[in-house]
């Protein structure tokens, strides 16, 4: 089994302890690849349609691997702390630019149902006031 986490965190804190504790706890026979996002050039979707013409993204960045590395991932893991009530930019950049991967099934119609599993890790802090 492939797990592939898609870490979206600038720091190794709190979210880094605890996606580090779910991958501990994952089977001992299971191949995982920890991607760190904020370290990827990866540029923003420009809503250019391209992808709906060629089912992939003429941006050469580092989306090329990672879009590869979702379609052969069996689990994917989306691992951020939470700012101003979503994720980081750098996971958000990255979840945009999966849009060849949403035109092939619901778009398109080229895939048939995909068969993952998937597990968000989403931490969140603040000073308690009350």
């Amino acid at each position: 089994m492939k797990v592939l986490v898609l870490f979206g965190s600038p720091r190794k804190k709190h979210t880094y302890e605890l996606t580090k504790a779910f991958i501990e706890g994952l089977e001992k026979d299971t191949e995982v690849e920890f991607i760190d996002t904020p370290k990827l050039n990866i540029s923003h979707c420009i809503g250019c349609n391209y992808c709906l013409k060629e089912m992939k993204c003429f941006i050469k960045d580092d989306m090329e691997d990672i879009l590869n590395k979702i379609e052969e991932a069996d689990i994917i893991v989306l691992s951020s702390p939470v700012y101003f009530g979503t994720v980081t930019s750098y996971l958000k950049v990255l979840i945009d630019r999966c849009q060849p991967l949403y035109n092939k099934r619901f778009v398109l119609k080229v895939e048939d149902k995909v068969k993952k599993k998937g597990f968000l890790i989403f931490t969140a802090g603040g000073k308690n006031k009350g």
